[in-house]
Order: C-alpha cells, then sequence, then structure tokens
C-alpha cells in the first residue's frame, strides 16, 4: 500500500507552471521589446527566459543540482551583463555612489542593515549536522555518524557485498536529547510516537533492521538488499513486514518493520530515526513526507547472510 504526498503534485503543477512561465515570458520578449533591440538579444531574451524556467522546474521536482544549478548560473550572468549595458544601469549606479559619499546616505545605510544581525539573533541555532535523517520536518540530515567508523562488508543471500559501518558504543548521545525532543514534536503532533528505546550511535534504522542493531546501513544499498533477499511488495502488511518510505526520486529514506495488525485495519510500525532512539507509531500519521510501501521476504528474518560477523574488505591490488 502507497500513501499518496499531496505535496508531490503541489511539487510538479509549481514546477509545470514555472517552466510554461519561462517559455511564455521569452516568447512576449521576442515579440514586445521595442523595435530598437536587436534580434540577436531579443533571441538571447528567450533561450534566457526559458532555460531560466526549465531550470528552476527541474529545482523543485528535486533533480540533481548538477543538471539546473549551472544554468541558473549562466542566465543570471548573462542577465546582470545586459542590465550594465543599459544607460540607466550607468546613471542608478553615479546616484548611489553620490548619496553613499554624504554621512547621510552612510547613516540611512546603516539602519537599513541593522535588522540583518537582529534577525540572526532570533533564528534558531545552526543545524548541529547530527545524522538523522533528510526530512520535511526539522530534522538534522545525513546518512553517516560523526565518529571515527570502520569500515566492513556483509553480503545479501546473492553474495553482492554490503557495505557497514562500525561506530564504537556508548558514545555521547546527551547532544541528542534536544533534538530528538524537537522531532517528535514536530513529526508526531498529539503524541503519535511511543518510544521504547533510547537514543543509541550504534546504528541507523536500515542498520537496525538489517543488522540487528549493530552497524550503520547507508540507504543506497536497501534497495540491493531488497532485490537479492526476494522481498516483494504487497498490499496487506502482515507483522514483521518491512515499511520502506522512499523520496519522489525514488530514494530510499527510511525503514521499518511492522510489529501489530489487527483486524479492524490498525498497523504499527517499529523504527529507529538515525542516532535517535526507536519508536512505535502508525506508518501513515507522521509528519514525514514521504509515500512507504510493505515489502516480505520468505526467509524468515531480516539480517543480511553475514551481519553478525562481517568481513574487512579486501583492499585493490595496486
Amino acid at each position: 500500500m502507497a500513501v499518496s504526498v499531496p505535496t508531490t503534485e503541489v511539487q510538479v503543477a509549481l514546477a509545470s507552471l514555472l517552466g510554461l512561465g519561462g517559455c511564455i515570458v521569452g516568447l512576449v520578449a521576442l515579440v514586445g521589446l521595442p523595435s530598437a533591440v536587436r534580434r540577436l538579444d531579443r533571441y538571447g531574451c528567450l533561450l534566457a527566459a526559458s532555460l531560466a524556467g526549465l531550470a528552476g522546474a527541474a529545482a523543485l521536482l528535486d533533480k540533481p543540482w548538477e543538471l539546473w544549478l549551472p544554468v541558473l548560473v549562466f542566465v543570471a550572468a548573462w542577465g546582470l551583463l545586459q542590465l550594465f549595458r543599459l544607460p540607466l544601469t550607468g546613471q542608478l549606479l553615479l546616484w548611489a555612489m553620490k548619496k553613499l559619499a554624504s554621512p547621510a546616505g552612510q547613516l540611512t545605510l546603516l539602519i537599513l542593515l541593522l535588522p540583518l544581525p537582529v534577525l540572526g539573533l532570533l533564528l534558531p541555532p545552526a543545524d548541529p549536522g547530527i545524522p538523522i535523517h533528510s526530512t520535511g520536518v526539522a530534522v538534522p540530515s545525513g546518512t553517516q555518524p560523526h565518529q571515527p567508523a570502520t569500515v566492513l562488508t556483509a553480503h545479501t543471500d546473492k553474495g553482492t557485498p554490503i557495505t557497514l559501518l562500525s561506530v564504537s558504543p556508548g558514545a555521547d548521545v546527551s547532544s541528542l536529547a534536544a533534538i530528538e525532543e524537537q522531532f517528535v514534536h514536530d513529526a508526531a503532533p498529539n503524541n503519535a510516537m511511543l518510544a521504547i528505546a533510547p537514543a543509541d550511535t550504534t546504528c541507523n534504522c536500515h542498520g537496525w533492521v538489517f543488522t540487528g542493531g549493530r552497524y550503520w546501513v547507508d540507504g543506497n544499498e536497501i534497495d540491493t538488499i531488497l532485490a537479492d533477499n526476494r522481498y516483494a511488495e504487497v498490499e496487506q502488511p502482515q507483522v514483521d513486514d518491512l515499511v520502506i518510505y522512499r523520496h519522489q526520486d525514488g530514494t530510499i529514506m527510511h525503514t521499518a518493520i511492522v510489529r501489530l495488525v489487527t483486524a479492524d485495519g490498525l498497523v504499527l510500525v517499529e523504527s529507529k530515526w538515525g542516532q535517535m532512539g526507536r519508536y512505535l507509531h502508525k506508518p501513515h500519521e507522521l509528519r514525514y513526507p514521504y509515500p512507504f510501501t510493505y515489502h516480505r521476504s520468505p526467509r524468515g528474518h531480516h539480517l543480511l547472510r553475514d551481519a553478525a560477523h562481517p568481513q574487512t574488505p579486501a583492499r585493490p591490488n595496486t
């Protein structure tokens, strides 16, 4: 069963409007600019507006930044060059320099800049970088532990190597308390999450599921595990099924395990949230903006083949 995410439809609609709007603006510039504007400049406006709209649409749809950011930078640079070609721009610069040369102009600028540091003091503190998940709620992003980690290798049933990160247990988790409290408040209003285990830096959600809580596993490895260990998507969940949350681009963001299914349709799942603790919650009653699906395997358990005794990966021959 997949849960729809309304924000996805909004993103698609906005991206469509932005892409189409950029093309329309370009066409208007092509036919509507004064006759004194050269033909090459008209075509430049058409291409620049169209590229800006399409690049903005790609950004809204969470496409790789390498595809759209260079385009936006180039279009912005082109726009600045066109701006400085205008006679009015030079006049405005001369006027601004004249104003700033006077004490009254300098005082006015200081007054205008005053709200910026005040706003900086009022903003929440910077993200401490505690690796949890990349979510739509106020949770710090990241997928890897910050403590020194040993790289190990386990394997799927088909023998595909899966990278594990071993983090020394007992690391200080006191700094996670405020972050975890805020996460629960934002993601689960009305106490929709029940804490059943404290914060633990030894593993993340994927490592808790596939290594028995011994190691960290990157989300990019999970699709391989699902395929090699014979998981199939199912509509009706059963106890011990997996719950997989995916980003709109297909990236797996979170993994949980079904713990309770009742005849009246109640489903409870257990999951570990990054370095934070484990929680029992309904799969769909979180402010977690990703659709989820249920998955089942005939294996009878979720552990990787040699998760209890992983190997040190072999070094390539030099």
